[in-house]
């Protein structure tokens, strides 16, 4: 090969994985098909013309498994690569997110400026919507801000996508946040005068959110259907409201009260820690204060 022919090939992209793999899959059909032919020749032989000394047997048990082991391969080459279960993790908590922060979103929207009664009632309208399957399709395919701008466009909504969004991430997070009595407006919903919010407690957020996003983990891989999951989320995230799941969720370990409060939810706590790591990949990718406070400068 000359020197011009070993720089271009050196410069020859990639070939794509598909290809690469079937080109693969032809190798290993050709060397199953050689291995066929040396058994069938080893065959033919120890029938017509053995020769002296020659354990027929061991020959062909050697090929058989050598063509054992092609035809595995060629399996395993065949079928699409498979995740880590991490990646699926991560995977799953991605697109959980999506669909999440852009019904939050579309429920700061159509709630804007109204009084609790009313935006509790457009929200749950909103999110009956976003259960249609061309819509379902649109959020899990779509960028966040994208398909929260196609919906408004689509139902006559201001095309404010970030703020929306921004209202529907502070209202998911105040879900963890709340206290255990009252009543939790919609996002993006006039609130009830009262007294003044108490100083939010960052640890506590945390630490209930963090519980209620295992539990939609658990949700979700017992709900083969999407929106059944996004709906039965909904309903145990407005459950955690009452004071004694609240109470478990903010006084016990995250492992320890998902277990407790799977049984509530109809969910199995066997594997409260797989829900538990799930939500805390969930988490690390939202923008949320750190579940510890820093520590005060030691000034001396």
């Amino acid at each position: 090969m000359s020197e011009t022919q070993t720089v271009q090939a050196s410069e020859a992209p990639p070939a794509p994985r598909e290809e690469r793999a079937a080109r693969h899959l032809r190798l290993l059909a050709r060397m199953a098909e050689i291995q066929m032919d040396i058994a069938e020749a080893a065959r033919t032989e120890a029938v017509e013309a053995p020769q002296p000394g020659i354990d027929y047997c061991q020959r062909i048990a050697v090929v058989a498994r050598s063509l054992r082991l092609t035809l595995l391969l060629e399996d395993k080459l065949s079928r699409p690569p498979e995740e880590r279960p991490h990646e699926a993790a991560i995977r799953r908590a991605e697109r959980s997110r999506s669909r999440l922060r852009v019904t939050m979103a579309m429920g700061a929207a159509v709630t804007d400026g109204a009084e609790l009664p009313e935006a509790t009632r457009r929200f749950a309208g909103m999110a009956e919507r976003l259960e249609r399957p061309e819509l379902a399709e649109l959020v899990e395919t779509s960028p966040a801000p994208v398909a929260v701008a196609r919906l408004c466009r689509m139902f006559g909504l201001p095309e404010e996508a970030e703020r929306w969004l921004d209202l529907g991430d502070a209202a998911l997070a105040e879900m963890a946040a709340r206290p255990s009595a009252g009543t939790a407006a919609a996002p993006g919903a006039a609130p009830a005068p009262g007294p003044a919010e108490p100083v939010v407690d960052q640890a506590g957020t945390r630490r209930r959110l963090r519980v209620i996003m295992a539990l939609g983990a658990a949700i979700r891989a017992g709900t083969g259907d999407e929106a059944e999951s996004d709906r039965r989320f909904f309903e145990m995230a407005g459950q955690m409201d009452r004071p004694d799941l609240a109470a478990i969720a903010d006084s016990c370990p995250a492992a320890e009260a998902v277990a407790r409060l799977c049984p509530e939810f109809g969910l199995p706590p066997e594997q409260a820690e797989r829900w538990v790591a799930e939500s805390d990949l969930f988490l690390a990718t939202m923008d949320l204060p750190p579940e510890d406070p820093p520590e005060p400068p030691d000034t001396g």
